[in-house]
């Protein structure tokens, strides 16, 4: 560790910041005890109007306390449907189930 590093160490700008993000996470807490489905954009926003004075933390290190704290809601996949086998059209049957091909382009 050169002199430079050890000297410029803070250990109170550490602390303050562990605090901080500690409180982020216990505001998120308090916040999806009355709201579950609140997401975390959101969440941030309504961070930083709360408490926009004393240095709060931003958008990504806010997301990545979340995400430590495993405060992230799942968020739904969504697969899309491309087949619907319970249509009332007419389904015309397979004509080449039982067809061995001789070579290629011989069906």
């Amino acid at each position: 560790m050169s002199k430079q590093a050890y000297y410029k160490y803070d250990e109170g700008r550490i602390l303050s910041r562990v605090a901080r993000e500690e409180f982020a996470a216990e505001y998120a807490r308090s916040v999806r005890a009355k709201d579950r489905g609140i997401g975390g954009r959101k969440l941030w926003h309504m961070y930083r109007r709360d408490f926009s004075g004393g240095a709060p933390i931003g958008r990504d290190r806010f997301e990545e306390v979340l995400d430590r704290c495993g405060l992230k809601i799942r968020t739904r996949v969504r697969k899309p449907r491309t087949t619907d086998s319970s249509h009332g059209l007419p389904v015309y049957p397979n004509l080449v189930r039982d067809l061995i091909p001789e070579g290629p382009d011989r069906l």
